[in-house]
């Protein structure tokens, strides 16, 4: 995994001297998040889409560090679908939580992000990566919290438990990607190609770059990186597992806007990350 900073370069390093499979079988107790916060209090009046929980005090609070599963009415298939209720039932019978926010300002959707606990203590964002029935999203999380989201998908992902047992919600090939425009895909392959145009970094997964899988590096994503690590030069034979939204630009795009969407795999070498 990989994003900017001295900070970052010091997760990757725990991350990979904690072994594989030690993360993969960690108990949910040892994936305790730590709080960006106080914790709060809150009693729900309802659930709404995309696990949205709204509060009987007006404010509506959306899980911190995951992406939720779309229902058939958004484009899901009948097995998503499903999925989906399922995660939606480990919500709608709460009535009342305690949470801490993950995010001070609200979404276009007007939600607070916030991870949120049930009233036996278990971290809901948890529980549905451990499940798999959600995605890990770390966009805007501590190295810390990162790590124990991706740590929870790992462990889903080694059971094959949830979405992880549907092939076309797994990750996909960089050569072979299946799902349409619009959709969150989770896509895993070595650049075969990278370049910078007008500022742009594209990360090409084949050699035609008009049909091909595209990672679109912006610049606002590459500057929170290390100076060496913005270059089309740096990427170039790096194997990567990327998430987002796909887009349709010269063939399936997706266009990271936080670096915790990009996860690195190996080196040009083909060996993994050392410490």
């Amino acid at each position: 995994m990989i994003t900017g900073g001295e900070a970052i370069h010091a997760w990757i390093t725990n991350w990979m001297t904690l072994g594989l499979v030690a993360i993969i079988f960690m108990s949910s107790d040892a994936l305790a998040f730590k709080p960006h916060g106080p914790q709060l209090d809150g009693e729900v009046s309802r659930l709404e889409p995309g696990l949205t929980l709204v509060l009987k005090d007006g404010r509506s609070l959306a899980l911190a560090g995951v992406w939720p599963l779309r229902r058939l009415h958004e484009g899901g298939d009948a097995v998503e679908d499903a999925l989906a209720i399922m995660a939606e039932n480990r919500l709608g019978a709460l009535s009342s939580i305690s949470f801490s926010m993950s995010a001070t300002e609200a979404d276009r959707y007007d939600r607070l992000k916030a991870h949120i606990q049930d009233e036996e203590g278990r971290w809901l964002s948890l529980t549905l990566l451990e499940e798999g029935l959600a995605y890990a999203f770390p966009v805007g999380e501590s190295p810390e919290n990162a790590i124990t989201l991706h740590a929870a998908e790992d462990k889903a992902r080694a059971l094959n438990k949830g979405l992880w047992a549907h092939p076309p919600l797994t990750v996909q090939t960089a050569q072979a990607v299946i799902a349409s425009a619009g959709t969150f895909a989770v896509i895993k392959g070595p650049v075969a190609n990278a370049t910078k145009v007008a500022g742009t970094v594209y990360l090409n997964f084949d050699d035609d770059w008009r049909q091909d899988f595209t990672t679109r590096l912006l610049w606002p994503l590459r500057r929170q990186y290390p100076k060496d690590e913005r270059t089309a030069e740096w990427w170039q034979g790096r194997v990567i597992e990327v998430r987002g939204v796909l887009e349709s630009f010269n063939g399936p795009m997706i266009t990271p806007l936080h670096p915790a969407q990009i996860r690195l795999i190996s080196n040009p070498q083909g060996s993994t990350p050392s410490p």
